[in-house]
């Protein structure tokens, strides 16, 4: 299972709902920790000392109103995606959680305007807390966006892992090229799906689904009314499917 967490925060309700997912998705020995990147913002140029006293104030107060025990830590980067990338991959992370700036743009908030990319080049799987996420008391229904590839298989072998730990139910909805749909809506369907979780799976190498969720028109209609956290496996042979 999950047992080294990095939490992106950033002093937003986005960065409260994925230190809500990160508790949801930790046992009792996981190591949490939450993060900051910070840099300069917008035309304001404010003291390095000043911004990374601030940084560390946010995250105090973050900790405190989850009443979380994590390590904290304040990050000097203006790429708030890179920075956290490469600090979970120095923490040898094995996981990642992001939460999203509201229910439209999921995940934007920290990972910038190219999600896609983003996820591509994380070190770890990735988790996405839907706006104001409220957890679950249990993980019953886990889903998986399934399409029968190598990183679809690791999908689901991590989607089995969760459940022998939650005593879940797992589902699959097989996912196909939004070219072999000229007409309708996939990201109806999708949004459905999703409907009826509390965790959806996916590996970033699916093609179509990210864009689903992720990118362009057809995203918004899921984007919208997604409530279930999405987690996303990267696109590496080194990274392997969470243990149970």
């Amino acid at each position: 299972m999950f047992t080294n967490i990095v939490v992106g925060v950033d002093g937003g309700q986005g960065g409260r709902d994925a230190v809500a997912l990160a508790k949801q998705l930790a046992q009792p020995d996981s190591k949490i920790t939450l993060a900051n990147c910070y840099g300069e913002s917008g035309m304001v140029r404010l003291p390095a000392g000043r911004m990374h006293a601030d940084s560390s104030e946010m995250l105090t107060r973050t900790a405190a109103l989850a009443s979380i025990d994590a390590r904290l830590v304040s990050l000097a980067y203006a790429s708030v995606s890179r920075g956290l990338h490469q600090f979970a991959a120095h923490a040898a992370a094995d996981l990642l959680v992001l939460g999203s700036c509201h229910p439209g743009t999921l995940g934007r908030a920290l990972l910038g305007e190219d999600s896609r990319d983003a996820l591509n080049g994380a070190p770890c799987p990735v988790a996405i807390a839907p706006s104001g996420y409220d957890p679950p008391q249990h993980l019953a229904r886990i889903g998986v966006g399934y399409e029968g590839s190598e990183e679809s298989e690791r999908a689901m072998q991590a989607a089995q892992s969760l459940a022998r730990r939650y005593d879940s139910r797992v589902s699959a909805l097989s996912v196909v090229s939004l070219n072999s749909i000229p007409y309708g809506e996939p990201g109806a369907e999708l949004a459905r799906f999703g409907g009826q979780l509390d965790l959806l799976i996916v590996d970033s190498g699916s093609e179509g689904l990210l864009e689903r969720l992720l990118n362009g028109s057809t995203s918004n209609y899921p984007a919208r009314r997604a409530r279930c956290p999405l987690l996303v496996m990267p696109r590496s042979a080194a990274v392997e499917a969470p243990r149970g």
